[in-house]
């Protein structure tokens, strides 16, 4: 079975950046909402891991819940990670990645990680 990715490439390099926070987003509130990650006693719905995962990829500070009171030492992790992800962005990290292995960037790519750094 073979996968297409033909309508991620027709995306706009704007609604690939969009995808990639809201997929980064997404996966950060699955993580979250693993009991292995509270505290103990601790117990939210996974909209509150939701927001707090949103707020994380997107910088914005805001949480619904005591990050400190909530999760434990590797909830506290992922929570670090997301900030990390969200801070330097998706892009950033992808082309880190391509030039540490010393791989070209494609032109088409170049102008997306212009355009998420509004460059």
């Amino acid at each position: 079975m073979e996968v297409s990715f033909k309508t991620f490439d027709r995306l706009s390099p704007a609604g690939k950046i969009l995808l990639s926070f809201v997929l980064v987003a997404v996966l950060g509130s699955f993580l979250l909402a693993m009991p292995i990650m509270h505290k103990p006693g601790v117990e939210l719905s996974y909209l509150n891991h939701l927001l707090t995962s949103i707020s994380l990829v997107c910088v914005s500070g805001i949480a619904s819940v005591s990050i400190y009171e909530t999760y434990n030492t590797l909830g506290q992790v992922v929570v670090l990670t997301l900030i990390q992800i969200g801070g330097l962005g998706v892009i950033t990290v992808l082309n880190s990645s391509l030039f540490f292995l010393q791989q070209s960037l494609p032109l088409r790519e170049q102008y997306m990680l212009q355009m998420s750094l509004n460059r």
